[in-house]
């Protein structure tokens, strides 16, 4: 009698824990810029609701979505990406070019993606990554597919920028970060790097949904 009883108390602060928290799982650059801001004003708006932030790649986000171990996923996603998986977008970004510093496109603050079709691109890995695949699209698009190197972590892609070893499309995010040797170049083509919420519909908690009407409330202020 007692044992069952002190399960049912047990099982009963489990369920209040869970209550409390969000597990969210975050691409790193969602850590910067405009989606920071969208997470420090959620906070600041439910300060008894604990958060639990983990820096996941994409496919980290997908296993671990479909595990339970995160509540809600924060990635760039493509239409044919994570089809099993609900969405929704948080932040329509811009993309910039980052160059070395010395490079001559810097003299210009804004340019034509394909006025840098003659320098080699630092790219995410295509085959692991549709937000790399996107971008090789767009390149395609605007006219040109230059030779394209590719780096596991952004982290990287930029310092090879800093050295003049090529170029790379990035979310302005990263922007908001000093960066020694490198430049941010604005795009006339205006070309975005959405940021989007991700879930499973099954797992559709009421702190995930506290959450996604929130954003749902910003992005309607700010248009």
């Amino acid at each position: 009698m007692l044992a069952s009883v002190d399960s049912g108390i047990a099982q009963i602060h489990q369920v209040c824990r869970e209550q409390q928290h969000l597990k969210l799982g975050l691409v790193g650059s969602a850590f910067w810029g405009e989606p920071q801001k969208l997470f420090s004003l959620f906070m600041q708006a439910h300060p008894t609701l604990q958060i639990d932030l983990k820096e996941l790649n994409p496919s980290q986000q997908r296993q671990q979505l479909a595990n339970s171990q995160i509540d809600l996923g924060i990635c760039r996603l493509q239409p044919d990406e994570f089809p099993e998986m609900a969405h929704l977008c948080l932040v329509r970004e811009p993309l910039v070019l980052a160059v070395a510093s010395f490079q001559a496109l810097t003299q210009r603050r804004v340019i034509w993606l394909r006025e840098a079709s003659f320098l080699p691109f630092i790219s995410l890995p295509l085959s692991q990554s549709g937000f790399a695949r996107y971008l090789s699209s767009m390149m395609k698009q605007a006219g040109f597919s230059p030779p394209v190197a590719e780096i596991a972590e952004p982290q990287s892609q930029l310092a090879l920028v800093s050295m003049g070893l090529g170029v790379a499309l990035i979310p302005a995010s990263y922007a908001t970060i000093n960066w020694p040797g490198v430049s941010f170049l604005k795009l006339k083509d205006e070309p975005t790097a959405d940021l989007f919420a991700c879930w499973q519909p099954s797992h559709l908690t009421p702190n995930v949904r506290l959450f996604l009407d929130f954003a749902l409330q910003q992005n309607m202020t700010a248009a």
